[in-house]
């Protein structure tokens, strides 16, 4: 009986050793983690104040504007509400690095820059063949003409058929701009004439290249909002696993999950 008895307590003192070491085992690593977690967290608060965020606020902008079809192309040849996500990348180190750990990101920002780039040609090429129309500066002429004996105000150089002049116009065309500020030199003459010069962009002679821009535009919405849920998505594991937040994004963000 006794030693039945000591027999079950060797073996028992045995589980129990067992078990403590398991512990011990346990615990070492999860300090381990802590302390990898803890070294870690200065580069995760850095990828996401430096990449992340400021990226977040661009897509969001980029993206409202390129549904509303307000893209901003400029007689230069470049949209001023659409560009490349790379020059907002502006910290090479740490962009790097946030490279090396979200690859399939970078491949979908990289997809974004190069269809930036054909919406920027694809832009030119519908204002060329605007401009290029037989009747393209002959009417804007014309108008200036009408509008210059009818105002007969300041400003009149702006409305002589000048390059410079018809570049203005070709803008407001391209970028189907409804009305203009009122700030804006050529707002009352657009409210006169802007219906009509419009109609340039359905012309035949250019429609092929309107559809071909609108087509990059909605290629550009679908990218950017992938991107955007990717690092929303990061962002989220970022909060669990390291405690980082940024108490403005979040509240943003708690107002988008509720509309």
């Amino acid at each position: 009986m006794i030693s039945n008895i000591l027999l079950y307590a060797n073996e028992y003192s045995s589980i129990v050793i067992a078990a403590a070491a398991v512990i011990a085992v346990i615990l070492t690593c999860l300090r381990h983690i802590e302390q990898r977690r803890e070294k870690n967290k200065p580069r995760i608060q850095k990828i996401a104040e430096v990449v992340i965020y400021p990226l977040v606020e661009r897509l969001e902008s980029q993206k409202r504007d390129l549904e509303k079809g307000t893209i901003g192309w400029e007689k230069s040849g470049y949209p001023t509400h659409v560009n490349t996500l790379s020059i907002f990348l502006w910290d090479k180190r740490i962009c790097d690095d946030f490279k090396k750990d979200n690859q399939k990101v970078t491949d979908k920002i990289e997809k974004h820059d190069g269809e930036v780039k054909k919406l920027r040609a694809c832009l030119q090429e519908f204002a060329d063949n605007i401009k290029s129309l037989p009747d393209f500066k002959n009417t804007i002429s014309t108008r200036f003409e009408e509008y210059k004996s009818r105002e007969k105000r300041g400003n009149a150089s702006f409305f002589d058929p000048t390059a410079e002049n018809f570049g203005n116009i070709l803008e407001s065309i391209v970028n189907n701009e409804q009305e203009l500020n009122e700030r804006n030199v050529y707002h009352k003459f657009w409210s006169l004439y802007g219906k009509e010069l419009l109609k340039f962009r359905e012309r035949e002679e250019v429609l092929e290249y309107k559809i071909e821009a609108e087509k990059s535009c909605r290629i550009l919405i679908d990218i950017e909002s992938a991107i955007l849920n990717d690092l929303r998505n990061i962002l989220k594991k970022f909060r669990v696993k390291y405690g980082i937040v940024h108490s403005g994004f979040e509240d943003k963000e708690k107002r988008r999950s509720l509309k």
